[in-house]
């Protein structure tokens, strides 16, 4: 089971897949469901697998009713945008995320190029 085209965790998960065995042609899911809700419920209901964001199904690992399956090798990662308002900039609790998350932590500036200051 998968979330509808155009989902970052299906495109994140297809583009591991890819990576990770590039001769095999891609396997259409079973299921298409428009949401993560829609996938666990059926997962718990053993209609089949998927794969999910580890932080969308918390919950349910921790109460045991849907288990995690390492697979090995496979690595799983999707990008991340920072967004906010045209004309304002972060600040405060919301600048020091975007500063830990930029890839250079010597960059203290906004995808705009602007300083990022905390308040």
């Amino acid at each position: 089971m998968s979330r509808e085209h155009g989902s970052g965790t299906r495109s994140a998960y297809e583009r591991a897949m890819t990576a990770a065995e590039p001769a095999t042609e891609p396997v259409a899911p079973m299921l298409e469901l428009s949401s993560t809700t829609a996938i666990k419920a059926a997962v718990e209901n053993g209609i089949g697998a998927a794969v999910l964001s580890s932080l969308a199904v918390t919950t349910e690992l921790a109460r045991r009713s849907l288990v995690a399956v390492p697979v090995p090798g496979l690595r799983i990662t999707r990008a991340l945008t920072a967004i906010w308002p045209t004309g304002s900039e972060p600040a405060g609790p919301a600048a020091d995320l975007i500063r830990a998350a930029l890839a250079d932590p010597g960059d203290r500036s906004s995808p705009s190029g602007r300083a990022i200051t905390s308040a």
